[in-house]
């Protein structure tokens, strides 16, 4: 909490409008939702954060899909691509942002599509285990 604070008070968080926290955006359009730590509207372009204790200051791949969504969602609802953020709270200047593109969005939509295009079965025989744990351990169990 002292690095959150540290970074808040740099960043003269006190001047600024409070962020709307823990905000739910939902698109009936691709069955969506998200939950988004904080968000400053009143930006421009408006900033999307999400919390993380991890004990690196690496955006990967999980992170940035993650907050792509947000966007997407943040886009359908308000009709403007918002820039993300990462707040690692254990890092003192925990603060990493980035610009999100249009070619991002239709990415991300892209994958969601494909997600819900994959998984419209009700049939469990449909989604066959492919990690070699289950099968190795329902091995197991069977004999």
């Amino acid at each position: 909490m002292i690095n959150f604070l540290h970074d808040f008070i740099k960043d003269r968080g006190f001047e600024k409008d409070e962020p709307a926290l823990e905000k739910t955006l939902f698109s009936k359009k691709y069955l969506l939702l998200g939950r988004i730590d904080a968000m400053y509207p009143g930006r421009d372009p408006p900033l999307l954060i999400d919390y993380k204790t991890c004990k690196s200051k690496a955006i990967t791949p999980e992170y940035k899909r993650q907050l792509v969504i947000y966007a997407l969602l943040y886009k359908e609802n308000f009709g403007t691509i918002p820039e993300l953020g990462v707040q690692f709270l254990k890092f003192q200047d925990g603060l990493e942002k980035f610009k999100v593109t249009d070619k991002d969005i239709d990415d991300i939509r892209d994958l969601v599509l494909d997600v819900h295009a994959k998984t419209q079965s009700e049939n469990i025989e449909d989604y066959p285990c492919k990690c070699g744990w289950c099968e190795r351990n329902f091995q197991e169990t069977e004999t």
